[in-house]
């Protein structure tokens, strides 16, 4: 059955790319947009993958009890405004929000188990540079750039709060339709190594 879905997925796309000709080629001019907005969701973040297991390093050198780390994210909600998207260069900003859980086991000394909680919100503008601009397909790549705020509640140390820098780099991302487009993103940063949803032109 995954099979059956992935090939008619496949299928769909493969129409949209062999009639996404230039709307001259067809006679029909289309109106370029000037605004789209973007809905989402990304799975594997950079502070799930990268910031607790270094947490893990270090409380491995600064705690001969320890023993291990185990690391449980929610995955980023995502929200995009873009200007221009059909333009070869379109400029934008990214809202993303992330949790992730920490849970640290030790084989000796007090306590056996330490839980971290990271709470996410990261603004970062965006550009995107469009390899293929079609009235109704789009393949580009992008790169972002911007702050996070952190917010950490750890149950044997209390809480905290820090601002620091947040990215994102996709060199491979598709959008599908017009005004009302599905689109998909493959990175890595602050909304996940894979990430997708549905998006507005207007």
């Amino acid at each position: 059955m995954k099979h059956v879905s992935l090939m008619s997925l496949l299928l769909i796309l493969v129409c949209h790319i062999v009639s996404a000709q230039e709307p001259e080629e067809r006679g029909i001019i289309f109106r370029k947009k000037k605004l789209e907005i973007r809905a989402g969701y990304g799975l594997l973040t950079a502070p799930t993958m990268v910031e607790n297991i270094t947490k893990g390093i270090m409380e491995s050198i600064v705690n001969p009890g320890y023993s291990s780390v185990d690391v449980s994210g929610s995955g980023a909600f995502l929200a995009s405004v873009i200007l221009l998207p059909d333009h070869k260069v379109s400029l934008g900003i990214d809202l993303v929000f992330d949790k992730n859980q920490a849970t640290f086991k030790y084989a000796s000394g007090s306590p056996q188990m330490s839980v971290s909680a990271t709470h996410y919100a990261s603004l970062m503008g965006r550009m995107d540079l469009h390899y293929i601009n079609h009235t109704h397909f789009k393949l580009y790549g992008s790169i972002a750039g911007g702050v996070c705020t952190r917010k950490s509640t750890t149950d044997n140390s209390g809480s905290g709060s820090s601002t620091g820098g947040a990215f994102h780099i996709t060199p491979i991302g598709i959008s599908v339709g017009r005004a009302l487009s599905a689109w998909a993103e493959l990175g890595f940063g602050y909304k996940g190594l894979l990430s997708g949803g549905l998006a507005l032109r207007f």
